[in-house]
Parts: structure tokens; C-alpha cells; sequence
């Protein structure tokens, strides 16, 4: 055996281990990769539904978060007046359940219509869910 080097059969072995862990890595990564894409968006849907909210009290006016789902993109309306916007991962659906797409809160902070949305991301799902009276809504991960 030749003490200055490796052999070709080692050498052929530890390749093919690299060539069998490099692609589960990869696997692993885009699942990581959409985990974290969702749970982002789910976090800045929290703050958008949230300003909402607290402008709708503050300026005793109805205030419109609309999801539009085909150009990714989330706004937070006053009087049809853009107040804050922000895109979304174009992998991200948005699918209606009970609630439309379109969340209003009343000026005194309610909303003003109860139902579901769902947002998915591959295998990750959440659903928000908008309760009735007093502005409640809260996401849960399925």
C-alpha cells in the first residue's frame, strides 16, 4: 500500500458519500427556507392587521387591510389612501375561507366581519381566524 496518498478506492468513497449528504442538505434547506418565508409574512401580517387597528381607533375612521394575492402585495388603507404596503413571497397562497381578503376595522377598533383566511407555504399552513366584537383575531398553525 502506498503510504504517500490515498487510494483511488478511497478516495471513490468518500466522494460518493459527499454526493449522497451534499442533496439532503438542499432538501433540508428549502424546508427550512419556507418555514421561516411564512412565518415572516405571518409576522408582518400581525403588525399590518395591528396598525390597523390601533389607526382606526386613533382617527375614529375605517381602515381596510386588502391582501391582494395575485401581485403579492398587502395595503393598509385609510379613505382609499395608502398608509402602508408591503410584499409578499410570490410562493405564498392566500386562500379565502370565511373572510375575504379585505379586513375592515370599524373606527372603534372592532372588525367588521368574522371569518377565516388561510396562508400556506407548501406543507406549512396557518390560519387567521377574526373573532366577533372587540377587534379579536388570532393565527394558528396547522
Amino acid at each position: 500500500m502506498n503510504q504517500e496518498g490515498f487510494a483511488l478506492i478511497e478516495t471513490l468513497i468518500v466522494a460518493s458519500i459527499a454526493f449522497i449528504i451534499i442533496p439532503i442538505s438542499f432538501i433540508k434547506f428549502s424546508s427550512v427556507h419556507q418555514t421561516q418565508s411564512l412565518d415572516y409574512f405571518v409576522n408582518q401580517l400581525k403588525e399590518a392587521l395591528h396598525q390597523a387597528q390601533i389607526t382606526a381607533m386613533a382617527k375614529g375612521k375605517t381602515v381596510n387591510v386588502l391582501i391582494d394575492d395575485q401581485n403579492h402585495l398587502v395595503k393598509i388603507q385609510e379613505g382609499g389612501n395608502d398608509i402602508k404596503s408591503f410584499h409578499f413571497d410570490k410562493d405564498i397562497e392566500v386562500e379565502k375561507g370565511t373572510q375575504g381578503k379585505k379586513i375592515t376595522f370599524l373606527k372603534n377598533g372592532h372588525i367588521q366581519k368574522t371569518g377565516t383566511i388561510f396562508l400556506k407555504l407548501g406543507k406549512k399552513k396557518y390560519r387567521l381566524v377574526f373573532l366577533l366584537g372587540q377587534g379579536r383575531y388570532y393565527f394558528e398553525k396547522q
